[in-house]
């Protein structure tokens, strides 16, 4: 009889046991789950937000430069290839660009390079030729050139600080660099088509974040002075109840 009641408790106290953690089992999972959904909607809000700012970046960098967001966005891809960045990029096409507006306003210093170089960079009818093709036939025309200083000397004139990073880039010549270039159009055509958009997120939501601001300065302004009062009203009546006292401890 002892043996069966023992038996017996063996078994219903495995049951429970097993019950139990089944149902901890199934608590756990739920969190899990929670924190899955938590972290990954973190994940995609951070993501959806560093798109839109690089999308607005691009966007505004183009603006400046004067080039289309799909042209500086395959650029910046050629630059990755050769192991460049594409601030060092961004950077030279707009040292280029300068470089050409100087040499066509009659600046000695650059109609001498270009010249040297044998590279047009104005159309016939006086206009600045686009900065693709004249950054093309620089590249070639640079590797022609065996005199390594004067290389050097000129790509940092026309490129300003970024020049020498640009050596591996230039160095392939226009060939090569269109095919970069034309897997860069490829590749981010969707991106650069979208510029825009990432553009208005990101200035959407400045001004929201101002408004929140304003908002709380507001309440502020009119929580402040009551939140005072009443704690200065709090204090002295605190200290009557301590030290019997009406008088008021402030002057």
């Amino acid at each position: 009889m002892g043996q069966r009641a023992e038996a017996k408790y063996r078994i219903v106290a495995q049951d429970k046991t097993k019950g139990a953690m089944r149902s901890i089992s199934k608590g756990l999972g739920g969190v899990a789950t929670a924190m899955v959904a938590t972290f990954g909607a973190r994940a995609i809000a951070s993501l959806i937000g560093n798109t839109a700012k690089e999308m607005d970046e691009l966007a505004k960098t183009s603006r400046r430069l004067g080039m289309s967001a799909k042209d500086l966005d395959a650029w910046g891809y050629v630059a990755e290839l050769n192991g460049a960045s594409v601030d060092t990029m961004t950077k030279s096409i707009k040292k280029l660009s300068t470089s050409m507006y100087d040499a066509g306003n009659g600046l000695k210093t650059y109609t001498d390079i270009f010249e040297d170089l044998g590279v047009e960079y104005a159309n016939a009818d006086g206009s600045l030729r686009g900065t693709n093709e004249v950054l093309f036939d620089t590249a070639d025309a640079l590797n022609q050139m065996e005199n390594q200083a004067q290389k050097t000397a000129i790509q940092v004139k026309l490129f300003g600080r970024t020049g020498l990073d640009m050596a591996l880039i230039l160095g392939q010549g226009s060939d090569e660099l269109k095919k970069q270039l034309k897997e860069g159009y490829a590749s981010g055509i969707m991106f650069s088509s979208v510029a825009g958009h990432g553009e208005e997120f990101v200035d959407a939501q400045l001004r929201m974040n101002r408004a929140i601001m304003n908002t709380k300065t507001a309440i502020a302004m009119y929580a402040i002075p009551a939140l005072s009062d009443l704690g200065n009203k709090m204090s002295e009546w605190l200290i009557s109840k301590v030290t019997g006292t009406t008088k008021v401890y402030r002057e």
